[in-house]
């Protein structure tokens, strides 16, 4: 389990993204931002306060000059602190040591809670230790736990010993460099390209979240393998930057200025120890020696020689000496060492040295330009040119010559040139035998046109005749794709209503459908991206997949092993749970299996119906020990099949049920009968209608008729009976302290009830299954009871208030059987489909497929990169929401120091860049703030007073266009503070559409007429609407459409080139209050006024209804698509925002491809 700034406390995620932001601020500035950050929390305020001062006191601190040090190279170590194996340091316990260096020591060690794992820790030395320190590291740990990338190796933790050192805890990487790897794997040159490329990709996240490395070498990038893949993992990140002041191995330093880094790999301006920062630009010149010696097996320049110049000399070359091409490095190797670096790669020298000359010649020497203007910008940057490179594209790196430009598109497209060439030679060809035939051709030409005439005469009636077969041809295939999309929105509202009703199966088999036949067109689209999310499931994984149903499970009281019944033959399996594997199967001849665990150990009880070739049954009970594997003993039980089998606490004892038999105790393992009574002769198929309390003093079981019996086990006499049902007893489970019995009865009822074993009474009912309820287990605290049930969902409820905590989806059938591992938070259940899955009960599994703001906004916009929100709230603050869910909260600026918030004329729009926001009200004043300077920007009054209303930005917030209350429309060139014209608008206009080339603006009035305006020719046309008709509209992205919401229940779609009506989409309860385009005009949303229809979607190709989104909230005003299309956000009349989010394809490909490479048989001993 990852540790990340998705699993920090909500209190560790504000206080670390204030001291962000605060970081960035000083004086008054940072002093109002404190003030408005806390509020009155005068703890927050101190520990704020205490780690700013701490962070500035560190900076200085460590920028101070080593008092009395020669201005020469010092190596210097320090001895390790005294730390052993098997010591524990704070919750984790030291297992071994891996290395050492100059700052300190590096352990395996174990956590202990709250997860059992293996992880990193590296104690810091001695020396280290003082407060300024500890307070920076607290303040470094939060910002590096809100990096979260595959290959970055994670900081999990830090703290301080018991004897005050700081330390840190990591991800535990068990891996080698990424250069041995390599080499002893022998990648080819494309090989070691794509995990450089990842490593970039890794690196550029890092940048992202404000981090440098500052020390990439291989030794900090390992390579692991998951599932036989290798996967590159960058270590070390940050740490460098809290210990700077100490010595490594490989530091220098002068009396003046520290030398951070490793020589070999250092860029010019960290070798030149100046006042210039130190940014990104210096890990692309570090990734670049990486790339280097990934290529040639060699650095730019030798590392033990840089190391013996004398640290002048050495901080010359870095920052003066011209490193050689790498095709150029690999002339100068010797020859025994240029054979083995081509073997190396797998290919051999000429061949080696041709891929390298050329463009990664070009592309590492970019990285290692002396001036890091001169590099790459970003490291996703180096990463596009190399893929550019692996793709025979132009790269960036060198001039683009129109001969190298050549030379790529005839490495792309040989075929295409060859063809070409093909076709220019046959082309001389033709003009030659043409020139030599032309005198010859004269004669004949007389005759050719009385031939050429009928032939034309022919072609001409083939032609028609085509025309006509192509147009049926046409007709049918339209008449198809027509039935298509209808059976498509038919398959998408009926896969809604399923999920509705929790029925992944039969939504995902609808899913499934709609996926497109070779040549057929793909009709799919968000909703279909967002049903199949909705398929997914909540289960941590699948153990197995049996061809046959789970009839019982049972796990070993140390949590190792997992029995697996089986209804049908197959007999027992058991799994180690450790290893996810089969270890045994037992009894395959058996089937209607009951399994139990003994609570004391790994003896395993289970009892099966085996039919013999003659017809006659016989029921058999086995003892097995799952730790030696052997058999303990078996004997035969009377009745028609097992109904339960139950242990007592000390595993000494069990009691067996038998349909139409008895039930009996025994005496395990020597087998001997301690009693037996007879029962109803109909404990229902297939057993589960059996339980008995943890002592064996009670036990219960159903009978045919819907009746509870309660047996006293020690002398066999019935305590009482009660009336659960019609028919069967499904599932009957007593809680640990035996004072509560809980029953599910027969295939019409889906409540739970829960009975006083001591009277027999009904206490309570759980309610909330939708068909026959099949297991019950009950948590070790009697708090927390599972059911599983036939509607295929497991619900986990809260005894005490009777309420449902939490439901599971994932199966895609009926839900039979569960088991609660000894940890008390996973479950594991078996199904009619023959799946077993184990589930976190400890997170809680939302199925809405939605996101709520928790505040009350008055406007709202996508970031233009589609992974935050910007947001504008009735108090007039501005935020950006960003995060996988989009409520990690970051606070831009207050609107209510310029513009008075509650004056109930507040108008305000947001610029599509996202970058500025407008706001307007009853003085005539128009605001526009910058955020991305978190400051305001303009003031200006159009018009003569009243009302201002800010309506839409254009040539991307530059210029805006309002309205005023003299009822004229205003453009104004914000760049210089100025208006550009004006003109008559519709009365009282409130609200605009702007074309996407931005020359066409549409109004809608107070009344709900609507105005078309051409902005560059002053050009008008007014819509044919009904009075109250216009509320907001919407154009698609190629300005083609114009959809328009409308108050009277229904929204119209208009061509914008005819200004003629489209189609008309009806359907709503009440009045449509906004609409909009996804990006690639494909579909169109609608907001309603309703909770029921929040949003509804359609297929602008076929107009058909294709979902229906149901949220909270009346009067949806404002509703968009992400720019990446896949997210869809609506704001209520109540200031709710809500978002739903799809996954993209390349996400649904990505987990489909894992789920199949899963989907293997389970292997068996």
């Amino acid at each position: 389990m990852d540790v990340n700034a998705s699993k920090m406390r909500p209190d560790e995620q504000r206080e670390a993204a204030l001291f962000q932001a605060a970081a960035q601020l000083t004086g008054d500035a940072r002093a109002s931002f404190l003030d408005n950050a806390c509020r009155g929390d005068t703890a927050l305020r101190q520990r704020l306060e205490a780690l700013l001062a701490a962070h500035e006191q560190t900076e200085g601190a460590l920028a101070e000059p080593a008092a009395a040090v020669k201005a020469t190279m010092k190596i210097q170590f320090t001895d390790s602190p005294d730390e052993t194996v098997g010591q524990k340091i704070g919750r984790y316990k030291i297992l071994e040591k891996v290395g050492e260096g100059g700052c300190g020591v590096v352990y395996v060690a174990e956590q202990t809670e709250p997860v059992r794992r293996r992880v990193a820790l590296k104690v810091i030395k001695l020396g280290m230790d003082t407060k300024q320190v500890v307070a920076r590291f607290e303040a470094e740990r939060q910002a590096l736990a809100m990096m979260d990338h595959p290959n970055i190796a994670k900081v999990l933790d830090a703290g301080t010993t018991d004897t005050g050192r700081p330390y840190f805890i990591m991800e535990l990487v068990r891996g080698i460099r990424i250069t041995d790897y390599c080499d002893q794997n022998n990648l080819s040159t494309r090989e070691r390209l794509d995990l450089f490329i990842k490593i970039c990709q890794a690196i550029q996240h890092a940048h992202q979240k404000g981090i440098i490395h500052r020390d990439i070498k291989p030794s900090n990038i390992l390579v692991t393998l998951h599932d036989g893949v290798p996967v590159p993992k960058v270590i070390d990140f940050g740490i460098a930057k809290a210990t700077e002041g100490r010595l490594t191995d490989a530091t220098v330093y002068t009396q003046l200025h520290q030398f951070i880094g490793t020589p070999a790999y250092m860029s010019p301006e960290q070798a030149e120890m100046s006042g210039l920062d130190v940014d990104t630009r210096s890990d692309i010149y570090s990734l670049g020696v990486l790339l280097y010696e990934l290529l040639t097996g060699k650095t730019p320049f030798d590392g033990q020689e840089l190391m013996s110049l004398g640290l002048d000399a050495m901080r010359k070359t870095i920052r003066e000496k011209e490193p050689l091409r790498p095709s150029t490095k690999l002339h100068t190797l010797p020859g025994e060492d240029l054979t083995t670096t081509a073997k190396r790669h797998g290919v051999d020298v000429p061949r080696l040295v041709s891929q390298l000359r050329g463009d990664l010649d070009w592309i590492v020497m970019k990285c290692l330009e002396k001036d890091r203007t001169r590099r790459y910008d970003t490291a996703n940057g180096l990463a596009f040119d190399l893929k550019r490179h692996l793709s025979n594209e132009p790269v960036l790196a060198r001039p683009p010559s129109a001969a190298y430009k050549f030379q790529k598109a005839w490495r792309r497209n040989k075929l295409a040139f060859t063809a070409g060439l093909a076709v220019a030679a046959a082309l001389l060809l033709g003009i030659i035998a043409t020139t030599l035939q032309s005198v010859r051709a004269t004669h004949a030409k007389a005759q050719e046109i009385v031939q050429r005439n009928k032939a034309e005469a022919n072609e001409q009636k083939a032609v028609a005749a085509q025309a006509s077969e192509t147009k049926l041809r046409e007709q049918a295939q339209a008449d198809e794709l027509a039935a298509r999309q209808r059976a498509y929105a038919s398959d998408m509202n009926v896969a809604m209503q399923a999920l509705n009703d929790n029925n992944l199966g039969r939504a995902l088999a609808l899913l499934n459908r709609q996926r497109p036949l070779a040549g057929q067109k793909d009709l799919r689209g968000w909703e279909w991206r967002y049903l199949w999310q909705q398929t997914r499931s909540d289960a941590l994984f699948t153990l197995c997949r049996q061809s046959g149903e789970i009839g019982s499970l049972s796990v070993s009281a140390d949590g190792r092993w997992l029995a697996v019944g089986l209804v049908h033959k197959g007999g027992l399996l058991v799994y180690d749970l450790q290893t996810r594997k089969q270890v045994a199967q037992l009894a395959p001849e058996e089937e209607l299996v009951r399994v139990a665990f003994s609570p004391a150990g790994s003896l395993l009880a289970f009892a099966g119906l085996n039919l013999s070739v003659t017809g006659k049954s016989q029921i058999t009970l086995h003892l097995w020990n799952a730790t030696t594997r052997q058999t303990m003993g078996e004997w035969s039980l009377d009745g028609g099949r097992s109904a339960g089998l139950v242990f007592s606490q000390d595993g000494r004892t069990l009691v067996t049920s038998t349909v139409g038999g008895s039930i009996t105790l025994w005496q395990v393992p020597e087998g001997a009968r301690l009693a037996s009574y007879a029962e109803e002769q109909s404990v229902i198929f297939p057993g589960t209608g059996f339980a008995a309390t943890s002592d064996l003093g009670i036990a219960a079981y159903g009978d045919r008729n819907g009746r509870i019996h309660a047996m006293n086990l020690r002398d066999g006499k019935e305590l009482w009976t009660v009336t659960a049902g019609k028919e069967y007893i499904d599932a009957l489970a007593f809680s640990p302290d035996g004072k509560t019995l809980a029953s599910a009865a027969d295939y019409v009822q889906s409540d739970i009830r829960l009975w006083d074993v001591a009277t027999g009474k009904e206490i309570g009912k759980l309610a909330g299954h939708t068909s026959w309820v099949g297991s019950l287990v009950f948590w070790p605290d009697g708090k927390k009871l599972a059911s599983a049930s036939a509607d295929q969902t497991i619900r986990i409820w809260d005894i005490a208030s009777q309420k449902c905590l939490d439901v599971l989806r994932g199966h895609r059938l009926e839900v039979w059987r569960l088991a609660l591992l000894p940890d008390n938070q996973t479950l594991i259940s078996g199904s009619k489909d023959g799946e077993v899955c184990l589930w976190d009960t400890s997170v809680t599994h939302p199925h809405q497929g939605k996101t709520t703001w928790p505040d009350k906004l008055l406007a709202w916009q996508f970031a233009p990169d589609s992974r935050s929100v910007l947001t504008l709230d009735r108090t007039g603050k501005i935020a950006r929401w960003s995060g996988d869910d989009f409520q990690e909260k970051e606070p831009l600026l207050d609107m209510a120091t310029n513009l008075d918030v509650h004056d109930n004329h507040f108008y305000y729009c947001f610029s599509r860049n996202g970058r500025y926001l407008a706001a307007g009200s009853t003085n005539g004043n128009i605001l526009v703030w910058d955020l991305s300077r978190r400051a305001l920007w303009r003031t200006f009054k159009p018009g003569a007073g009243g009302v201002a209303v800010p309506l839409t930005f254009l040539a991307g917030g530059n210029r805006l266009v309002c309205g005023a209350a003299d009822n004229r429309l205003f453009e104004w060139d914000l760049e210089a503070n100025r208006e550009i014209q004006s003109w008559a608008a519709q009365p009282h206009s409130y609200s605009s559409g702007l074309s996407p080339d931005e020359r066409l603006v549409v109004e809608v009035d107070g009344d709900g007429a609507v105005a078309a305006r051409n902005l560059a020719g002053h050009s008008s046309a007014s819509l044919p609407l009904d009075a109250m008709e216009g509320v907001s509209v919407a154009f698609s992205p190629d300005g083609k459409r114009l959809a328009i919401a409308s108050e009277l229940g229904y929204a119209r779609v208009w061509d914008t080139a005819t200004w003629r009506e489209a189609a008309t989409l009806r359907g709503f309860l009440n009045a449509v209050f906004s609409v909009a385009f996804s990006p690639d005009g494909k579909r169109l949303i609608a907001g309603g006024s309703n909770p029921n229809d929040t949003v509804r979607l359609w297929d602008t190709d076929s107009w058909q209804e294709l979902l229906t989104l149901e949220g909270s909230g009346f009067y949806v005003g404002i509703s968009a698509f992400s720019p990446d299309g896949n997210a869809i956000g609506t704001t209520s009349g109540d200031g709710i925002l809500q978002v739903w989010r799809a996954p993209s394809w390349a996400e649904i490909n990505a987990a489909e491809a894992k789920e199949k490479a899963a989907a293997q048989p389970t292997m068996k001993p």
